[in-house]
């Protein structure tokens, strides 16, 4: 994992994706005038697929 905030390199779909790195997917969503959250999944990439790190069922409440 870096040591900062979106360190180089970024994926796109340019970049193939190599066995034994790890990636860190944040999605988020913002609600005006609410406030918003974003959900931070740490994958890692195997030879064939990927593993998720921190796994867990997911609710969701305002």
């Amino acid at each position: 994992m870096g040591l900062e905030i979106h360190v180089k390199p970024s994926v796109s779909k340019k970049i193939a994706l190599k066995a034994g790195k790890m990636i860190t997917i944040e999605p988020g969503i913002c609600f005006g005038g609410i406030g918003g959250v974003r959900m931070e999944g740490v994958f890692f990439v195997r030879a064939k697929g990927f593993e998720f790190l921190a796994p867990r069922k997911l609710g969701w409440s305002l």
